[in-house]
C-alpha cells in the first residue's frame, strides 16, 4: 500500500467487534460553489456541521448517471480522489481524516437527503489538494474532507475516461472545482 494509515479500524456495534476496512480513495460529490443542495448550517437526527454537499458531481445520493449526463467530457471530469494522508487536529497531533473510517461500511446509497447530512466516503471539494488540517466539513462522515496523499506535491485523481492523474496541490483552485463538476460548463486550465 502506498498509505501509512491503517488499513482497517475495530468498530462494535450492538456488542460486537468487526475489523472493518478503510478506503484510501473517495468518490467524488461536486465542488463548493456549484449546485450546492446542503450548508454548513444543516442539522438533522443530532448530526450537524458536516459541511456543504453538492450533487454537481460524479456520485450524488440517490442518482445514477450515464456518460451523455457528462457534458463536460468525461476526461474533463474527476470522479475518484485519494485520501491517503495524514491529517492534523487543532492541537498539531496527527489524525486521520479519511471520509469512510469506521462508519463507511453503513454507508447506504438510498439515503434520502432530508433525512441525515453526513456523507460517508463521498466528498463535496472544499479545500485544496493536499490541505491536513481538520475543519468545518473534515472528519468522520463528514461531507469536505480533502484529496490528499503522501505523496508530496498533490494527489491522484481519476477522471471519467479512466486516466489516472497526478493533481499538483499548486493547481489553480477554481480549475479543480471545475473538474469535479459533471455539467458546469467551464473551461480547464493547466492541472
Amino acid at each position: 500500500p502506498s498509505s501509512a494509515l491503517p488499513q482497517s479500524v475495530n468498530a462494535s456495534t450492538s456488542g460486537t467487534e468487526t475489523s472493518v476496512f478503510i478506503s484510501s480513495y473517495i468518490l467524488i460529490s461536486g465542488a463548493t460553489g456549484i449546485n450546492e443542495i446542503q450548508d454548513d448550517s444543516y442539522s438533522k437526527a443530532g448530526f450537524s456541521n458536516k459541511g456543504i454537499r453538492s450533487n454537481g458531481g460524479s456520485f450524488t445520493f440517490r442518482k445514477s448517471f450515464r456518460i451523455r449526463d457528462f457534458l463536460d467530457g468525461t476526461s474533463n471530469v474527476a470522479m475518484v480522489g485519494e485520501q491517503s494522508g495524514w491529517g492534523t487536529n487543532a492541537s498539531g497531533a496527527q489524525t486521520d481524516i479519511r471520509s469512510a473510517f469506521a462508519s463507511g461500511a453503513w454507508m447506504s446509497p438510498n439515503t434520502p437527503i432530508d433525512h441525515d447530512p453526513r456523507c460517508y466516503n463521498t466528498t463535496t471539494l472544499r479545500y485544496p489538494i493536499g490541505y491536513q488540517n481538520t475543519g468545518t466539513g473534515i472528519g468522520n462522515d463528514a461531507c469536505n474532507n480533502p484529496i490528499q496523499s503522501q505523496h508530496v506535491g498533490g494527489a491522484h485523481m481519476l477522471l471519467g475516461d479512466g486516466a489516472v492523474r497526478f493533481v499538483s496541490a499548486n493547481a489553480d483552485f477554481n480549475t479543480i472545482r471545475y473538474l469535479c463538476s459533471r455539467a458546469d460548463g467551464n473551461v480547464l486550465g493547466e492541472f
